[in-house]
């Protein structure tokens, strides 16, 4: 972009023009596109590292993805041992990239985090390699709070504090009670709705929101009958549904380092619950029992689990079987696209044997296809979640049409 001219305002006065050599306008729909193209140099640059033997990356899952960094837009976060070796090949990558790119890092909102087991001179050596200065847990990132052991309340009390500002800039006192309802259903509802998606908060949040919300009315609030505002405990258990789904069915950098960690060798259906696993795991443990017998699977190459999987009508079949842990896809009782009857009769009844031969086996060349069953297409959404899950509340009051703030039963 050789053909524009720029002038700059000093005190409210323009001071001459001076043309541009190189660049784009702000604005131009081609520069995400080129700062993919860059910031894709500096992904592949990290990547490469690991054809370096003596590069000692961050302790990751056996047969699991290698991963270094994860990136949103401008911000990145670099996994890493604390070893110099490594730390000073990562720096250089970061300098070759400042070079080529023309792009700087902000050394005053960069920083690292270590264990606090880590001795005082390991940290010092760290911070003299990175030139970074050290934080400490929890920390926020993309609006969602990263931690280190139990979930505490004060690192989710932002949500409620949002939603306080919120109503700071609203004359809530002069709004009729319909409006209220407006207020809390479409706007300060969805507030949360990005960190619900991606975490599960303590229950005091929910309730402390929910007392917000009740007090817009003046009284203890009413139920979902009443005005109609979903409870978001339940809005955060369909997002629960939502990460199972995408965890069972989805072929992702998560699903694959999820799948790495906690059920390589046991179906997750049959995992046992553990308080040492993550948070995110525990949500998906809790959640389960709850969404997966609505994934149905159609049968193709037959990679789904024999025993835990719903691939008949009757529902799972691992109550036949008392060593189901292990993971017994499907395939092994196919021969040629066909049932092995063989195979089949040494686990199953001849009546459930002669059900399964009913069943089609629809291609070989692509993986079984799951179906969300509670929506007609198939497709996992999170209002079919909702509704499939959902306990259901006192009886429904109608809104008169002359006054919202009075309920006519």
């Amino acid at each position: 972009m050789s053909n524009a001219w720029y002038t700059i305002c000093i005190n409210g006065k323009r001071n001459g023009f001076f043309k541009s050599q190189r660049g784009v306008k702000q604005g131009d729909p081609i520069l995400p596109s080129l700062f993919i193209i860059a910031s894709e140099v500096l992904s592949r640059l990290l990547n490469k590292l690991y054809e370096d033997k003596k590069f000692n990356g961050f302790n990751m899952p056996t047969n699991g993805p290698s991963i270094n960094h994860l990136s949103y837009a401008d911000d990145i976060i670099i996994f890493s041992s604390g070893k110099s070796y490594t730390l000073m090949k990562i720096m250089k990558c970061l300098k070759d990239y400042q070079e080529n790119s023309g792009q700087m890092i902000n050394e005053g909102k960069s920083c690292f985090l270590m264990d606090d087991s880590i001795s005082s001179k390991r940290v010092n050596i760290v911070a003299g390699i990175l030139n970074f200065q050290r934080a400490n847990f929890p920390i926020t990132y993309l609006g969602c709070p990263i931690f280190v052991g139990r979930k505490n309340i004060q690192y989710f009390s932002f949500m409620a504090t949002k939603i306080l500002q919120k109503l700071d800039s609203w004359q809530c006192k002069t709004l009729s009670n319909g409006g209220k309802i407006i207020l809390i259903k479409h706007v300060l509802s969805a507030i949360p709705v990005h960190l619900l998606s991606i975490c599960m908060p303590p229950k005091t949040i929910f309730k402390q929101i929910e007392s917000i919300f009740a007090n817009l009315f003046g009284d203890k609030g009413d139920d979902e009958g009443g005005i109609g505002v979903r409870s978001l405990q339940e809005i955060a258990e369909s997002f629960s549904a939502k990460l199972w789904w995408t965890f069972r069915t989805a072929e992702s950098l998560w699903t694959k380092f999820m799948k790495a960690k906690y059920s390589m060798r046991i179906h997750p259906m049959a995992r046992k619950w553990n308080y040492a696993h993550s948070h995110t795991w525990r949500r998906l443990m809790k959640i389960r029992d709850k969404v997966d017998h609505l994934i149905h699977w159609k049968i193709n190459k037959g990679n789904s689990n024999i025993w835990w999987d719903k691939w008949m009508g009757t529902g799972k079949l691992a109550r036949l079987n008392t060593n189901t842990s292990i993971n017994s896809p499907l395939h092994q009782y196919i021969h040629h696209k066909e049932w092995d009857t063989n195979k089949l009769l040494k686990n199953f009844p001849l009546e459930m044997v002669n059900n399964i031969q009913n069943i089609k086996i629809h291609s070989l060349d692509h993986r079984d296809i799951p179906i969300w069953t509670p929506t007609c297409d198939g497709k996992f959404t999170c209002k079919s979640a909702w509704n499939a899950m959902r306990e259901p509340n006192h009886t429904s009051l109608v809104w008169s049409s002359g006054d919202p703030g009075t309920p006519v039963p």
